[in-house]
Parts: structure tokens; C-alpha cells; sequence
């Protein structure tokens, strides 16, 4: 019997065009290699709302979650995004990814295990 893995717990932040397109034509990779916690928004029109079957959560709702990891979504506001993270909710910021990253990370990752096979 093989032992149980957890996957790690990905917030994805923003629900701009790049987490659509991620979330439509990408998504085969959730459930494989990590999960989807939540979708957070800045924006206060959004929360509540309803993005790709989750609900947007407003920043705060982010400390009371279980999470490895923080996402950001967007490269243009990636540096504002992740200064208020870190220094107005005082998250870990070796928690927060620029998506470019955390796709990296998988990608390096799964090739590791494809060479240990």
C-alpha cells in the first residue's frame, strides 16, 4: 500500500484573464500535483462572487484558511500584490509565487519524479 500524499494547498490571487485562461485550459494539473484552497480578489465587487465554481474571498478571509502557497495571477501588480500580503496581513512571504514561478517549480518538480520512476 503506498503511503497517502497530501497535495499542497495553492490560494490562487486575482480573477483577472490569466486565472481564467489558467483555471479553462490548464487546469488538468489541480488534483495532480496540488489543490486549489481558494480565489482571492482585492476587488470588493468580486467577493462573494462566484469564479470557475469557487467563491472570491477578500484578503483577510486568507488568514483564517489553510494554505502552502499564494499564487498571484497577474505579473503587472505582482510586487504591489505581494507588499500588501506581506506587510499589511504579515504573511511568510516564501509562501507568496509569481505564477511564472509556481509553474516552474511543478514542471521541475514532475520531472524529478518521471526520472526517479
Amino acid at each position: 500500500m503506498q503511503p497517502t500524499v497530501r497535495l499542497p494547498r495553492v490560494i490562487l490571487y486575482g480573477t483577472g484573464e490569466v486565472c481564467s485562461y489558467y483555471l479553462s485550459e490548464q487546469r488538468w494539473r489541480e488534483g495532480k500535483q496540488f489543490t486549489i484552497s481558494a480565489i482571492a480578489d482585492s476587488d470588493p465587487k468580486k467577493w462573494g462572487a462566484d469564479f470557475w465554481g469557487y467563491r472570491v474571498c477578500k484578503l483577510d478571509e486568507i488568514l483564517l484558511m489553510e494554505f502552502d502557497a499564494i499564487v498571484i495571477m497577474t505579473e503587472p501588480h505582482y510586487f504591489e500584490i505581494k507588499k500588501k500580503l506581506v506587510y499589511d496581513l504579515y504573511l511568510d512571504e516564501r509562501r507568496i509565487w509569481r505564477l511564472d514561478e509556481f509553474v516552474y517549480e511543478l514542471g521541475r518538480e514532475a520531472a524529478c519524479k518521471r526520472e526517479t520512476i
